[in-house]
């Protein structure tokens, strides 16, 4: 197959980069093309006379040119397949992709159809990002109309995208592929001194939705349980931080015990992954969390809410330590077992690392992805 890829940028994904690079290398992808407005800002190297990476820089001519420039590209050839990224700009008509044998994929890296299947009370977001979700989630529709399949990283955008076509009366094959990890980078270094001081890490914005309440109570619980401990935030501050701070009624000062470190680049971020002893993740809403499988990795312990896009990591629940959603006592026991068994901790951290490997590395993921692409292309040639 010729594979082409639409992606607007890489700037801050130099991961899905990667993760495009690493298709090039098997035998059922003749071609790879990359359209980008921007490359990694860290430069990586390659050579293969099989890639060939377009960046349009031009805003405009990205988003309203690209159809004309990959139709050069594709015509007079066979078996192309299109990765379209967020926005399907790629709208060929069904008598042209007929023609070419043109296959257009669509990647949904977020459940944005949630709108029309759940209420706005139930997100525990702000208007502004309500209004931008929901734009995404028009895009999303207009997607559908023009793609052959979609692929999205969760279960939950599966339900949603098999809901969404029902109502539109359109049928669309959904490929489920989850987020990939760079195993190579985020490594199992972890910290050889035992301090006194038992470091939690938690990694995103600190939101409602993301469990920053449930943050606040079981720092609240650890400290009257008099154990000597750190949380580390690692993320953007969310716009209700000073609320929580000025509302806060406990009897304890627990913003001395929480450090906030605010955004991180990659390299600080993994040594954060290396050197805390558990990571807390009491998010109650996620697709795929990449930076759960990134801690893992790195070989640190997860306690985490039982949701979706958790499960999806850990189907078997053997290497992340669960509690039910929404119910913070019990979050907060299961942190307190692991900080007193040190055992129990150093067996997650391999098993994690472990699993990470087998199931989430860029060679795993990518080889699941393309076998499933060529499954599918080769079957509706064939009918």
């Amino acid at each position: 197959m010729i594979l082409i890829v639409v992606f607007p940028s890489f700037k801050n994904y130099p991961e899905r980069f990667l993760e495009y690079l690493e298709m090039q290398k098997y035998d059922n992808v003749r071609e790879l093309i990359i359209y980008t407005r921007e490359l990694p800002e860290k430069k990586l190297k390659f050579s293969n006379k099989k890639v060939l990476i377009k960046v349009i820089q031009n805003k405009f001519k990205f988003y309203f040119g690209i159809k004309g420039l990959i139709k050069k590209d594709i015509i007079g050839r066979k078996n192309v397949v299109i990765l379209n990224h967020f926005i399907n700009i790629t709208n060929f008509s069904e008598r042209f992709k007929k023609r070419y044998s043109v296959f257009i994929f669509t990647k949904f890296y977020s459940p944005n159809l949630m709108f029309f299947f759940k209420k706005y009370s139930d997100l525990k977001i702000n208007y502004k990002q309500y209004f931008l979700y929901l734009k995404r989630s028009l895009f999303d529709i207009y997607s559908l109309y023009f793609s052959d399949a979609i692929i999205g990283n969760s279960n939950e955008i599966e339900s949603i995208t098999k809901k969404t076509i029902a109502f539109l009366g359109i049928k669309r094959i959904i490929l489920t592929i989850p987020t990939l990890v760079d195993t190579e980078f985020y490594n199992f270094k972890r910290k050889k001194e035992v301090s006194l001081e038992f470091t939690i890490l938690f990694v995103g914005k600190f939101l409602e939705r993301k469990g920053s309440l449930d943050i606040i109570k079981i720092t609240s619980l650890l400290i009257k349980s008099g154990i000597k401990f750190r949380i580390l935030v690692a993320g953007d501050l969310g716009e209700n931080l000073k609320k929580y701070a000025f509302n806060s009624s406990d009897e304890f000062n627990i913003w001395n015990y929480i450090s906030f470190l605010g955004f991180l680049d990659k390299e600080k971020l993994r040594e954060c992954y290396q050197n805390a002893d558990l990571m807390l993740f009491p998010s109650y809403h996620e697709g795929s969390p990449r930076v759960v499988k990134e801690a893992m990795a790195c070989g640190l312990p997860v306690a985490s809410y039982d949701i979706s896009g958790i499960r999806l990591i850990d189907r078997g629940k053997n290497v992340i330590e669960f509690a039910e959603v929404g119910h913070v006592n019990m979050l907060f026991r299961n942190v307190i077992n692991l900080i007193g068994n040190r055992k129990q901790l150093q067996k997650m951290s391999e098993r994690g690392r472990t699993h990470i490997e087998k199931f989430f590395s860029i060679k795993v993921v990518i080889e699941k992805q393309l076998n499933k692409i060529s499954e599918l292309i080769n079957y509706e040639v064939k009918n």
